[in-house]
């Protein structure tokens, strides 16, 4: 997968969809084999303020090819559709089902991680 190609996809599906613009995105990179997406929490377009515990991240592994169950699982036709369900709406669930008060505050970054089902 081309990591600009990644990101890029991550960047639009974080400012074009409702739940990308709900949870506000900071930040996405990739280290390695993990895209790293960091986000406020709450904040987004919806006018709320920031959830007070951000801010957040998630770790997500990036498949190396179509056979990679990483891709696999989510059966996606292109890279805009794994990117909507194995980035924003595996992150979105676990943000709102919890997962903050599950995640672990990193002290040098000061964010809060969320663990994803891999």
């Amino acid at each position: 997968m081309d990591a600009a190609t990644l990101l890029d996809e991550v960047r639009r599906a974080f400012a074009t969809t409702p739940t990308g613009r709900e949870l506000g995105l900071l930040g996405a990179e990739i280290a390695g084999d993990t895209l790293r997406v960091t986000f406020a929490g709450g904040s987004g377009g919806s006018g709320r303020p920031a959830d007070v515990g951000g801010p957040f991240g998630a770790r997500v592994p990036i498949p190396r090819d179509a056979d990679d169950p990483l891709w696999t699982t989510w059966d996606p036709a292109t890279v805009e559709e794994w990117v909507m369900y194995a980035v924003v709406q595996a992150i979105a669930e676990e943000y709102l089902t919890g997962g903050a008060r599950r995640g672990t505050r990193d002290p040098a970054d000061g964010v809060t991680w969320l663990v994803l089902d891999a």
